[in-house]
């Protein structure tokens, strides 16, 4: 396959990450998967539907599902069954992209099932995982230890079949506290007050950093299911740790413009097999790689194998930023697929915003 080189090339470089410290690292083995039938699609609006009537729900995102619908990270095939065909072309290499490969001698570029664009899965997970292979059992642990969670504001819901003319927005989820003050897991009882992120807001919630314009709810044989368009960017957080204890981080991925996908229980309190798709700046992706790398290696960015390793990642971009069909324009973006589990929950008070994140690798 095209993404053959650049795939050992990545793991070899993950793996030198922890090899600097002196762990042994452990890297997944591969596996079959069977090319799921869904549409690589979201579901269509319905024709005739209600006007908001409700007062909506919100979510807190409970599981993250990187490599799988069932969550089975680790399964380097998996990737090709989450996402959506964003740019409309089904990409089987370097000279079927809907944009110009930075690096034609390392573009994976491989589209999954249904023509399904997840750049992410494909290519990139595979570092994270030679970091952290619980990375996404770790991930849930955190969110239900209540260090971070990802807020759904899915405004005017109420109790119709379906709809029409939806709004929401997503917020990024301060840390979980008790009564006094102590940081504690939800009870994912629906009782829930999760308190918001001041970072992921410009100063209120009527303006967060990602909005759902024209969602809308099709009727599916149970709660429904939510769709929306986002504009701005959602920024999601992925645990990383030593073994050793010599580091304990999260890794930022910033997805712009996501399309959400969430099939509604019966009830409506909870959300499974949700599906969020779009893309990530590669710039910002070199960014936080090496910021991550310099964590587990003290002075990588100092080292001539960084600006190897920055190059290797932006040949790794697979989409234009807006998602169009440009194949004479080179590649700005790493297309992005996942899946995700959510319970209902109330909106608490906006915290403070934290402090920005420090890179040393980046003037």
């Amino acid at each position: 396959m095209l993404r053959t080189n650049l795939h050992t090339a990545t793991l070899l470089l993950g793996a030198w990450f922890l090899s600097a410290c002196g762990d042994v690292v452990t890297l997944p083995g591969p596996a079959e998967t069977v090319p799921s039938e869904e549409s690589a699609e979201p579901p269509a609006p319905p024709v005739v539907a209600s006007s908001p009537d409700g007062p909506g729900r919100t979510f807190a995102l409970s599981r993250l599902h990187l490599s799988g619908p069932d969550g089975s990270s680790g399964l380097p095939d998996d990737w090709e069954l989450l996402g959506f065909d964003l740019d409309g072309v089904l990409t089987e290499g370097r000279d079927t992209a809907s944009c110009a490969p930075r690096d034609p001698s390392h573009f994976g570029g491989e589209d999954g099932s249904g023509g399904r664009d997840n750049g992410f899965g494909a290519e990139f997970l595979d570092m994270l995982l030679s970091l952290n292979v619980l990375l996404e059992q770790d991930t849930e642990a955190a969110i239900h230890g209540g260090d971070f969670t990802t807020l759904f504001h899915l405004a005017g819901l109420g109790d119709a079949p379906s709809y029409l003319g939806l709004s929401g927005a997503a917020f990024g989820g301060a840390p979980f506290t008790g009564p006094d003050g102590a940081r504690v897991g939800p009870a994912w009882d629906g009782a829930d007050v999760w308190p918001v992120a001041g970072e992921s807001i410009h100063g209120s919630l009527d303006a967060p950093h990602l909005t759902f314009e024209n969602a809308y709810l099709a009727e599916d044989g149970a709660g429904g299911t939510w769709v929306g368009h986002g504009h701005g960017e959602l920024s999601l957080r992925l645990s990383l740790w030593g073994a050793d204890g010599t580091f304990d981080e999260t890794f930022r991925l910033v997805i712009r413009n996501p399309v959400v996908v969430a099939p509604l229980s019966a009830d409506r309190t909870h959300v499974v097999g949700g599906k969020l798709a779009g893309s990530v700046d590669v710039e910002d992706l070199v960014a936080e790689s090496l910021r991550i790398a310099e964590v587990v290696v003290p002075g990588y960015c100092e080292k001539d194998v960084a600006a190897d390793f920055a190059e290797l990642l932006r040949a790794q971009a697979d989409i234009h930023s807006d998602w169009r069909d440009d194949p004479t324009a080179p590649c700005e973006h790493l297309s992005v697929g996942l899946a995700f589990d959510a319970s209902v929950v109330t909106l608490g008070e906006v915290m403070a915003p934290a402090a920005p994140v420090a890179n040393p690798c980046v003037p």
